[in-house]
């Protein structure tokens, strides 16, 4: 009997293994694909409706922060989608560092915050 034949059960195994291992591995880039998205559209949709505007960027200027072809925006609206896009891209980060659940209000707290100190706020 040759070799390959008396580990061919071996292989199998190996096999399925590296399916289901790659199968998990998916399932989970999904799942934080999904809510990475669900996270930018949440905040994009938050800051929408404090100014009470439509910007919709793309993931090209998401990725990028290339907010700069935003005409319709004053300039503290752009300072703050800036601000809005770094500082989601860094919350996500965190929550990643420290195996935590991104919450879209734990955020938003934060966006308040850092736009006091950056001098962005309403007040």
């Amino acid at each position: 009997m040759s070799a390959l034949c008396r580990n061919l059960p071996e292989l199998k195994k190996l096999k399925e293994s590296f399916s289901n291992n790659f199968l998990d591995w998916r399932r989970t880039f999904n799942r934080i694909y999904q809510i990475t998205i669900s996270l930018f559209s949440s905040t994009i949709k938050w800051f929408n409706d404090v100014h009470k505007l439509n910007v919709s960027p793309s993931v090209e200027q998401i990725l990028f922060n290339l907010t700069d072809g935003t005409t319709t925006l004053t300039s503290i609206q752009k300072r703050r989608l800036d601000l809005l896009l770094l500082l989601t891209k860094h919350y996500l980060y965190s929550c990643k560092v420290f195996s935590k659940n991104p919450n879209i209000f734990e955020l938003q707290t934060k966006l308040h915050l850092i736009w006091k100190i950056e001098l962005c706020s309403l007040t």
